[in-house]
């Protein structure tokens, strides 16, 4: 079948002009970002690293488990994920006393109370005066978060004896339970904590928006007595508080490193390099407050795990190893990013360092972060220089194929010329159409590859 001309054929070009173009972009960002990392780390670690990457994009070919070195080396507490699967397994034992589907109800309850955390920062990063546009995007978000809690509350009958009742909310939460963390000013990492942080309020049933509203969990309900059943989700959601608090501690650790390579190596250094403009040290900042803009969202998660965990009666064994935070404990201290600097003997790491392995005092592991980033970023920059490859190679397909569509109705005219003038006339005009587009990617190919005449990578 010889295929007409259709709109879309003429979008094809654009598209992959507009992608050659972010490619060429995000190749020369990416290519910087890991030049400058490797400086950083020194010759040394880059020939080592550089020898370990090779060899595990071999390993994967065979073992998908190798790109596990791509995480720090962590001996990581049980995730979320993790129990909840350890729970799906320990409800289908009738001893167990939990309710079938306890585990992945109370996990989806929690991965909504995260929602509305994210959505609460991205209200508070639009301003007192967002744009048209972002209030139509929170509109859209707060829309869907709704539909999503609506949801859930209808499923609390099936696992909470008061079902979606609002009047049997606890009343005697701890005092503290809407958001613990201190919010002190920070003189080196400007616009990260801000003054009004959204907590935790009434049930859903009232007019309040979808990141105000506190799901129906049992955690929700404060102090018993209760029964049997409630107490065994209780314990469900207890274990799954613990995975959430360890995977935003895990998180917290990377990205606390993040922000200390980019605050020390970017920020720090564009103030004294007489070559580094006054842009570049705004985008260094940029760089440093988005991740900062993480470090606070995982906080805030990892504070309401601690306050659900406080709710559901949690000892003071369990307590004493997920602590307060404070503005301190979100610093890389010199101690973690620095650790052979001078008069750092005697000071200690914060705990959310000390929490993760035996060896408290270990400083190698700030080593690791930068390990897994420098992996990370040679990925990507890696990812955008075979995209760049790809999208030129693209648009040669596109000149061809354009080219042997005109070449076919070119021959269909030809045929019918004596017999059909008509669909001669017809196949004429689909040759010509086709031939421009032919000409389009010729354009675009002079400016994306302007000496290839192949195309640099064969199917």
């Amino acid at each position: 079948m010889i295929l007409p001309v259709s709109n879309d054929s003429w979008s094809v070009v654009p598209a992959l002009y507009k992608s050659w173009q972010l490619a060429v972009k995000q190749v020369a960002n990416s290519a910087e970002y890991f030049d400058a990392l490797c400086h950083s780390v020194g010759p040394e670690n880059t020939r080592k690293w550089t020898v370990l990457e090779e060899k595990l994009q071999v390993d994967r070919e065979t073992d998908i488990t190798a790109m596990d070195k791509f995480d720090v080396a962590d001996e990581k507490e049980p995730g979320k994920a993790d129990l909840t699967s350890l729970w799906i397994h320990k409800e289908m034992e009738p001893s167990s006393g939990v309710l079938p589907g306890s585990a992945k109800w109370i996990s989806l309850g929690i991965r909504i109370s995260e929602e509305q955390i994210g959505l609460a920062i991205d209200m508070r990063k639009s301003g007192t005066r967002p744009s048209p546009d972002q209030q139509a995007a929170i509109h859209d978000k707060r829309m869907k978060l709704q539909k999503r809690i609506d949801e859930f509350h209808r499923s609390s009958y099936s696992y909470l004896p008061f079902g979606s009742d609002s009047s049997v909310l606890a009343t005697n939460l701890p005092d503290d339970f809407e958001w613990e963390y201190e919010d002190e000013d920070d003189d080196t990492m400007p616009g990260s904590y801000p003054e009004d942080e959204p907590g935790i309020v009434e049930f859903s049933n009232s007019s309040l928006p979808a990141e105000k509203q506190r799901l129906i969990l049992p955690s929700s309900f404060g102090k018993g007595p209760y029964t049997l059943p409630v107490k065994a989700v209780r314990m469900v959601e207890l274990s799954l508080r613990q995975g959430q608090a360890n995977d935003a501690l895990h998180s917290l650790r990377l990205a606390i490193g993040q922000r200390s390579f980019l605050f020390r190596k970017k920020v720090r250094q564009g103030h004294t390099s007489a070559n580094s403009g006054y842009h570049n040290r705004l985008r260094s900042y940029a760089e440093v407050q988005a991740v900062g803009g993480t470090v606070d969202c995982l906080a805030k998660v990892y504070s309401c795990a601690r306050n659900a965990m406080i709710s559901l009666d949690a000892d003071a064994d369990l307590m004493s190893k997920y602590k307060l935070l404070s503005k301190a404990d979100l610093t890389a201290s010199t101690a973690v990013v620095d650790p052979n600097a001078r008069g750092q003997r005697n000071n200690g790491l914060s705990w959310i360092w000390q929490s993760h392995h035996s060896a408290a005092e270990d400083p190698v592991w700030m080593q690791e972060l930068y390990r897994v980033n420098w992996l990370r970023v040679k990925s990507r920059r890696d990812r955008w220089a075979e995209e760049l490859e790809l999208v030129r190679s693209e648009l040669h397909w596109t000149k061809l194929f354009h080219s042997r569509r005109a070449d076919e109705w070119r021959a269909r005219a030809l045929a019918a010329e004596g017999n059909n003038p008509d669909l001669s006339y017809y196949a004429l005009r689909q040759e010509k159409t086709w031939r421009l587009l032919e000409e389009q990617a010729d354009s675009a190919l002079k400016i994306v590859a302007p000496s290839q005449s192949a195309p640099l990578v064969t199917r």
